[in-house]
């Protein structure tokens, strides 16, 4: 217990704070720092559904920018659904030759998860796994499984799970066989310390009491800074990290080291979630700088953290 605690001292926390601020200052070209490993972009906003708006980057703007500043993939999360996924793959797919990109580019959502008992709903990261131009159209029903805003965090997880382990139906929804046999998907809260937004660690300590389990945790958003507290590994999950990027120059703010020499499709970045062979860091700015040294933030996340750390040592080997 005393190694997971000790993470999350003031004086720890200052020090990383002015590691990362001057590690921005020397990162003037906007390179991620990736020590020899291909790194992600969890969470970007494109422009390609009916609420994105005007000021949402487009797909060419994306793919151009993350190969500028040195990533091997990004996921694109659109608010609340997916819409047309077969012509926005195809569409990805025609820009990348035109850039001669090697991108790996994913797909998914960005949706709400309702209040359960002692569970704030919050953002979720919804990302699909395996699609590709031949499946994308049966893919298509993906988004109806998860977007709907009433499914609490424990439904989105149960329709995850049964998901990946290929049943046949889902929340009422028939299932091809391409889709049961090609693709997968993760469940993770984005953002989760957001006051506004985020889930929150209360509600992540009993979702785990409750016995759901989660594949993925958002901890490093560049519009909401996160602390390294330890949580993901103490939670036995995948740590992730992505730019919520609303304007193209945010791509790569914030990202997902992945612990491979290198990767040839999303499966191989899902397969990094499930091994946990990630860390993550960003661009930090003077915004995140004021958030990494919020006080109240600070004491409602070690108290929690705390209670978490008692619980999971008390009951980790019931």
């Amino acid at each position: 217990m005393t190694v997971f605690l000790n993470e999350f001292t003031p004086f720890k926390t200052f020090k990383l704070g002015v590691n990362y601020f001057f590690k921005s200052l020397l990162n003037v070209k906007r390179q991620v720092l990736n020590e020899g490993h291909p790194c992600w972009d969890d969470h970007v906003h494109p422009d390609y559904t009916p609420d994105s708006g005007s000021n949402l980057p487009d797909i060419k703007q994306l793919i151009y920018l993350a190969d500028k500043r040195g990533l091997s993939a990004i996921s694109m999360t659109p608010h609340h659904s997916v819409f047309n996924l077969k012509e926005v793959v195809n569409e990805v797919e025609r820009i990348k030759r035109e850039l001669d990109s090697s991108l790996i580019v994913t797909y998914g959502m960005e949706i709400d998860s309702k209040n359960s008992p002692g569970i704030k709903g919050g953002h979720m990261l919804v990302h699909f796994w395996g699609v590709n131009p031949d499946n994308a159209k049966s893919a298509e029903m993906l988004p109806k499984v998860f977007k709907d805003k009433n499914l609490s965090l424990e439904e989105l997880i149960q329709a995850q799970d049964k998901l990946n382990d290929g049943h046949k139906v889902i929340r009422g929804y028939s299932i091809p066989e391409e889709v049961r046999q090609g693709l997968f998907v993760t469940v993770m809260p984005a953002h989760y310390l957001s006051e506004i937004h985020g889930v929150g660690l209360k509600s992540i300590l009993n979702l785990y009491k409750k016995g759901f389990y989660l594949h993925a945790l958002e901890i490093t958003n560049s519009l909401t800074f996160h602390f390294k507290d330890g949580l993901a590994r103490v939670l036995n999950c995948c740590e992730t990290g992505g730019s919520d990027a609303h304007y193209s120059v945010k791509v790569g703010g914030g990202y997902t080291i992945l612990k491979k020499p290198g990767i040839d499709s999303d499966l191989d970045i899902f397969d990094c979630i499930l091994n946990r062979e990630t860390s993550t860091n960003y661009f930090i700015g003077l915004n995140n700088l004021k958030k990494f040294f919020n006080i109240n933030a600070a004491r409602n996340s070690n108290y929690y953290f705390r209670k978490f750390i008692k619980w999971y040592l008390k009951h980790k080997d019931n």
